[in-house]
C-alpha cells in the first residue's frame, strides 16, 4: 500500500487536543444550562479530574452534600461554585 496517498487525510482529523476542547466547550454550555452539577461538571468547571470531586467529598466536611436523582449524585450549582469561591 501507497502510504503517501493517505497523507493528504490526515489533515482532516482533528487533533487530540482540538477534540477535548470542543468535548469541554459543550460541557461548559450544558453546566450553564443547569442548576445541578455531576462530579464531572464539577471537574470540568474547577479544571480537575472527576476523582478530585471525590476527594473534596471525603476531605472537606465544607463540602456541599449530593442530592441523588435517578441514583446518581448531583449538587447545586450554587452550592458548589459558592463552596469553591470561599476555597479561593
Amino acid at each position: 500500500m501507497n502510504w503517501e496517498s493517505l497523507r493528504p487525510y490526515e489533515v482532516n482529523v482533528p487533533s487530540r487536543r482540538l477534540v477535548e476542547a470542543a468535548a469541554r466547550a459543550r460541557l461548559i454550555a450544558r453546566q450553564e444550562r443547569s442548576d445541578y452539577w455531576s462530579a464531572k461538571d464539577i471537574a470540568a468547571f474547577a479544571g480537575v479530574v472527576p476523582s478530585a470531586v471525590s476527594n473534596w467529598q471525603t476531605r472537606y466536611g465544607s463540602f456541599p452534600a449530593p442530592i441523588l436523582v435517578g441514583g446518581h449524585k448531583v449538587w447545586r450549582r450554587a452550592d458548589i461554585v459558592a463552596w469553591l469561591e470561599s476555597r479561593g
